[in-house]
């Protein structure tokens, strides 16, 4: 996860356990969704998305993952449309 991220759980408000299946979530929605291992703002638009869904109640891995590519699309989907307008 971003380091920004790593701090929010270091400063105590996740549990360990709970911060390291947040991380295997993150990975794998990165991973379904193709990100780029550079992509600072999508790495960070996904790790925040993961922390959403999971503050917003989900709890199960099938979950998580809906929820985090859901909360992200947006985003990306915006970035991805400023991008295409100023090519």
């Amino acid at each position: 996860m971003p380091e920004a991220i790593k701090e929010l759980a270091i400063g105590g408000f996740y549990a360990p356990e709970d911060l390291a299946a947040l991380e295997r979530v993150y990975l794998s929605v990165c991973g379904m969704l193709d990100i780029d291992v550079d992509d600072r703002f999508a790495h960070g638009v996904i790790a925040k998305a993961v922390l959403f869904a999971y503050d917003r109640g989900a709890r199960t891995i099938d979950d998580l993952k809906a929820a985090a590519i859901i909360a992200s699309k947006t985003p990306l989907l915006d970035r991805a449309r400023r991008t295409a307008r100023l090519a």
